[in-house]
């Protein structure tokens, strides 16, 4: 079982390198995740002897998705509904990574483990379309930036935490978008202002929505 317990700490710490200098922050995270799910996760499968490979990603993807899960959950659906992003879809084929890295480092071709067939698993090969599809996913998740000027306030916040408020922005192709925004800034400092907006997924919706990003600052009144 040593293999296995190295490996614990091993694959997350060759995922983090790839953050460059940000590694100092990602490892230990990853390693606050790997001991809270991956841990008990892993004595969970072994138990009911699910280690190949798939049931690594699986469980690697797991870990990865209940890391922004659950930060959603914990700051509420203001948070859930904005959990379709690039980042998150990172994190969920970043953890996948790791547990296939996981597999190979600590489970395959361990005595400890006589179940597992010490051939190359030729299914391995299903990991192309499965990044792929990742990829798609990543950049489908690509949203615009664009600015324009607050014309009409269709309805006002009413919630300090959710962005309920609508307004109409005409953006500065001429387009004109309903976009969301929030208590952050008062009815003053957006209506026939110039504001920041971008796209997002929003999950509650099920569609793309434009938010209101920060009002111009400084004066400045041309957009």
């Amino acid at each position: 079982m040593r293999r296995v317990w190295v490996a614990f700490f091993l694959a997350p710490l060759v995922a983090s390198l790839s953050f460059g200098i940000f590694a100092l922050i990602a490892y230990p995270l990853m390693l606050v995740i790997t001991i809270a799910f991956a841990v008990p996760l892993f004595f969970i499968l072994k138990r009911m002897q699910w280690l190949n490979w798939w049931h690594a990603l699986l469980a690697g993807a797991t870990c990865g998705a209940t890391y922004f899960i659950l930060d959603a959950l914990l700051r509420g659906w203001f948070r859930v509904d904005r959990i379709a992003t690039q980042n998150n879809v990172m994190y969920v084929g970043l953890g996948a990574g790791i547990g296939i890295l996981y597999w190979w480092i600590g489970i395959f071709r361990n005595p400890a483990f006589p179940y597992i067939s010490p051939r190359f698993p030729k299914a391995f090969l299903l990991i192309v379309p499965i990044v792929a599809v990742l990829f798609v996913l990543h950049q489908s998740l690509h949203f615009q930036v664009d600015q324009g000027r607050a014309v009409q306030i269709l309805h006002e916040p009413t919630n300090e935490l959710d962005q309920d408020g609508r307004l109409i922005v005409r953006l500065t192709s001429g387009a004109e978008v309903e976009a969301d925004y929030g208590t952050t800034w008062p009815r003053q400092m957006v209506e026939g202002k110039c504001v920041h907006v971008t796209e997002r997924w929003s999950v509650l919706r099920n569609r793309r929505v434009w938010e209101v990003a920060v009002p111009f600052g400084g004066g400045v009144d041309a957009c």
